[in-house]
């Protein structure tokens, strides 16, 4: 699983990731709505956001915008190992250039609305 964070780079991660995974016929699990990369986004996530498959298989790879909820990730992924469980992974920035970025980016977004 990748944990995607904002403004770190993690959309390239996350293209990256969707290639190996067609790449290696992984199994992805996406959205129901065709027509966003986030799963329900800002809500907490929930297996239901995701598109099942016709047998109701597990997962190999969950890489999109979500907000974590460990025991609804855990339902739909498949486990690395009994011992391992999932491997989890993100992109951490710099918290003080995030903030300041997003300042920047949402005080220009008021000021092109007024």
């Amino acid at each position: 699983m990748f944990l995607k964070t904002h403004k770190t780079g993690s959309s390239t991660v996350q293209n990256i990731i969707f290639r190996y995974a067609e790449r290696e016929n992984l199994s992805l699990a996406l959205p129901k709505n065709r027509f966003t990369h986030l799963l329900n986004y800002p809500r907490n996530f929930s297996a239901d956001f995701v598109k099942q498959t016709a047998t109701g298989q597990k997962f190999d790879i969950l890489a999109n915008h979500m907000r974590f909820n460990f025991p609804e990730v855990s339902g739909i992924l498949l486990l690395i190992s009994p011992l391992c469980g999932l491997l989890s992974w993100c992109v951490v920035a710099c918290c003080a250039q995030v903030i300041a970025y997003l300042l920047r980016y949402f005080t220009k977004c008021i000021t092109e609305r007024s």
